[in-house]
């Protein structure tokens, strides 16, 4: 597709004016119309390089409007297939599964016990099943204050890039989607929408153009693996081109974990599932932040604007 530079304000182009080139006489030509022939002196017509350039990019934008339709239908599918999932709640499904078999057993055992019916059962074997029963509940504890701690690391990290780039942390991952929606002109894998464990966003803004952070440490499955990914949003005339800017901003994110792509959309600096780790448990702020900071001015010298898509009808 032909890049458009900023996305334009939508537009309908009702009709374009040909010039007859034999006689002069001026023809209106509508969209889907057909004039092959002067309807005063019957000469051939032929659209000039100004009608043709105007067509071309009202197909493109077109176009563009077509695949921006298409990404946002994917994106709420997948949202919406992703709060179905159990993945924010296996390990407690696994550990807890367990405990009302354990915790009942013990208190039915010692009640019966207590009362005289249970005869074949000594005090050992009603510790022990109190033991287990414990041991289940303390397990059911552990993975809480884990994941409790591993959530803490996370919003440390979003929120030490907040505080350095004016942000705010998102409210779900509906939310996310809402600035794809408004700041994003291009695909997103639906890996990135599915939401795991500890799936998490932020926005903020690095040199002036809208940002976004999708924090997901905790793969839903093989299928749906860990990541975190910063989109740095850009209109950019053209696709990746060699750049000392892209260059350094590559080399800034490779860094701290960070693979760095250039799209039409803009930016965008992801970890891989085994760079996530690396990046969550031990954070290093200050270099993420200049990372980030560099993708924005690479932005800029590939020419980039800043991108304010129109927001989706109710119908799309």
């Amino acid at each position: 597709m032909v890049p458009l530079g900023p996305y334009p304000a939508r537009t309908a182009l009702e009709s374009a004016t040909v010039h007859c080139p034999k006689c002069g006489s001026p023809h209106a030509l509508r969209v889907g119309e057909v004039l092959d022939r002067c309807r005063f002196c019957s000469a051939a017509l032929l659209p000039d390089a100004g009608v043709r350039e105007r067509g071309l990019a009202a197909a493109d934008h077109a176009l563009l409007e077509a695949e921006l339709a298409h990404g946002r239908a994917e994106r709420r599918g997948m949202l919406t297939v992703s709060a179905s999932s159990g993945a924010r709640i296996v390990p407690y499904l696994v550990v807890g599964s367990f405990l009302p078999i354990t915790l009942f057993g013990a208190v039915a055992f010692t009640i019966s016990f207590l009362a005289g019916q249970e005869k074949d059962t000594s005090a050992r074997g009603i510790l022990l099943l109190w033991a287990v029963a414990l041991l289940n509940g303390g397990l059911l504890g552990l993975v809480y204050l884990f994941r409790r701690a591993r959530q803490a690391r996370i919003d440390a990290l979003l929120g030490g890039l907040c505080a350095r780039f004016a942000g705010r942390p998102l409210a779900d991952a509906w939310a996310a989607n809402a600035w794809l929606d408004r700041h994003w002109a291009g695909s997103v894998p639906m890996q990135h929408m599915f939401r795991g464990a500890h799936y998490t966003t932020a926005t903020f803004t690095v040199q002036g153009l809208p940002a976004l952070a999708i924090v997901n440490p905790v793969g839903a499955s093989e299928d749906y693996p860990a990541f975190v990914a910063f989109r740095v949003s850009a209109w950019l005339p053209a696709r990746e081109v060699p750049h000392p800017a892209v260059a350094a901003a590559r080399a800034a994110c490779a860094g701290v974990g960070l693979g760095l792509s250039v799209e039409r959309a803009g930016l965008v600096a992801v970890a891989s599932e085994g760079a996530v780790r690396r990046l969550i448990e031990s954070p290093e702020p200050l270099r993420l932040a200049g990372a980030l900071e560099e993708v924005g001015r690479a932005a800029y010298a590939l020419g980039g604007t800043r991108v304010d898509l129109p927001a989706p009808s109710p119908t799309k």
